[in-house]
């Protein structure tokens, strides 16, 4: 009886664990910069290969972006990723292996190195400073608060939740930004045929981009002066709706990030050069465009 009893006690933790990140057809959708200016990123399942021997999904990319001019580019890229035991990896094409990209079995404290495609010895990392369970559309997902360090572009930074299933709140599926990648991406949706749409009430990335079902240039009255400024960024926000705001830089890395929209900004930091704030409301995006002087 005991044993029977062990033997379904590790069944029931081995459930719990279990990582499930390319099954029930998932799609994910996260926000995109580039020095192209602002888009978005769907990222699906295309296939099950082999890639070095290794058995795995190819994962495509479609995106679109509109650069500072509202010019218009398509894409289509791939990549290849597996999960075993808890980690997830991802083909880095480079080194012709798969490196780790979220490991949800390092305990707290523990760390991992990020693939970042950088070319010096300061290996951005992961560190993990707590971890646990939530219910998500009344699914159990196991996730990892971490901290970054050695951000190429930031030392070390940020915090951020990684989800199962999901990815990276602040990064995106692939964690494009957090080291030396030129894209940035950012967590905006995810679906799948078990969990069904998370948020429930998100705004696909590329539908709202594409038919413009919420515009990104005039969803709120929202406006930015001096324009050129030097020192202090005023924000004229008469939007009757909360928000937060970024601040991204020419090569679409995130210079400030606010959880609420200021009326004033101190930019002075800032090196000179064209800057997009982005206000970000629940179902809309504007989109204003300032140069720093």
């Amino acid at each position: 009886m005991k044993i029977l009893l062990t033997l379904l006690l590790l069944c029931f933790l081995y459930s719990a664990n279990a990582q499930s990140w390319f099954v029930h057809n998932p799609v994910w959708n996260d926000d995109l910069y580039n020095s192209a200016g602002w888009g978005y990123a769907k990222y699906f399942v295309e296939k099950d290969t082999t890639v070095n021997g290794v058995s795995c999904k190819k994962i495509g990319e479609n995106s679109a972006m509109g650069s500072f001019w509202d010019s218009t580019q398509y894409g289509h890229w791939r990549y290849f990723m597996h999960e075993e035991n808890g980690v997830v990896y991802l083909f880095d094409e480079d080194n012709n292996n798969f490196d780790t990209l979220y490991d949800f079995n390092a305990p707290v404290g523990g760390r991992w190195g990020i693939n970042t495609y950088c070319y010096d010895d300061s290996l951005a990392y992961m560190e993990v400073l707590s971890k646990g369970y939530s219910f998500i559309n009344n699914t159990n997902l196991q996730w990892l608060c971490i901290q970054y360090h050695n951000l190429a572009w930031g030392g070390d930074c940020c915090t951020d939740t990684i989800f199962d299933k999901m990815g990276s709140k602040r990064g995106g599926l692939l964690l494009q930004g957090m080291g030396c990648q030129f894209n940035y991406t950012s967590f905006c949706s995810y679906q799948d045929d078990s969990i069904g749409l998370y948020p429930p009430n998100a705004l696909y990335c590329d539908t709202t981009f594409i038919s413009s079902t919420t515009s990104l240039s005039t969803s709120a009255e929202t406006e930015v002066f001096p324009n050129p400024v030097h020192d202090f960024l005023h924000v004229e926000n008469n939007s009757p709706f909360e928000g937060r705001m970024e601040i991204i830089d020419a090569t679409g890395r995130i210079a400030l990030s606010k959880d609420s929209i200021p009326s004033v900004i101190n930019v002075s930091a800032l090196e000179n050069g064209m800057y997009l704030a982005i206000i970000r409301y629940d179902s809309s995006i504007k989109i204003l465009r300032f140069i720093k002087i």
